[in-house]
């Protein structure tokens, strides 16, 4: 019985872990998603000046897809707020991101082509900054989480043994 209760510490303990270097992992990729969105936005604006409602159409990605099922019943406005709100509750999104695509969406569509350009262009430094960071805390803490995962694993799995 206490090798069943052993072994159940040091997975759970493991799996934990694992989950943990995965969000960061997860969160380097949403950003980095985020970033080629912004991209494509600043393509079509600069070429055919669309709305904000055809660039979230055409745009892809989970924000997208979050925009797009909060447009259902709101205007475009209301909807990137929504998909915003949103964003705090996914494990893997932090507060910045919440709030940087926030100023954007609340921005977007309210000046002339280049001020819109200028707006993705800042927008897009920013995002680029929280994916460095994201990126280097991935690479050196998502290791780390494994490591101290198991390593508590088995420390648990020592003292009930």
């Amino acid at each position: 019985m206490r090798a069943i209760l052993a072994m159940a510490a040091f997975l759970l303990c493991f799996v934990f872990g694992v989950r943990q270097s995965l969000l960061l992992k997860r969160r380097a990729a949403f950003l980095e998603e985020l970033s080629r969105m912004l991209s494509e936005f600043e393509i079509e604006i600069r070429f055919a000046a669309p709305t904000l409602d055809i660039l979230c159409e055409k745009a892809e990605g989970d924000f997208a897809d979050i925009i797009r099922e909060c447009r259902r019943d709101n205007d475009i406005k209301s909807a990137w707020e929504q998909a915003c709100g949103r964003l705090k509750v996914l494990s893997y999104c932090h507060a910045a991101e919440s709030e940087l695509m926030l100023s954007l969406g609340r921005s977007l569509g309210t000046s002339d082509i280049s001020g819109q350009l200028s707006l993705i262009e800042l927008h897009s430094e920013k995002l680029g900054a929280l994916r460095k960071s994201a990126s280097e805390e991935s690479a050196k803490k998502g290791k780390l989480f494994r490591s101290v995962g198991a390593l508590c694993g088995i420390g648990a799995a020592v003292l009930i043994m």
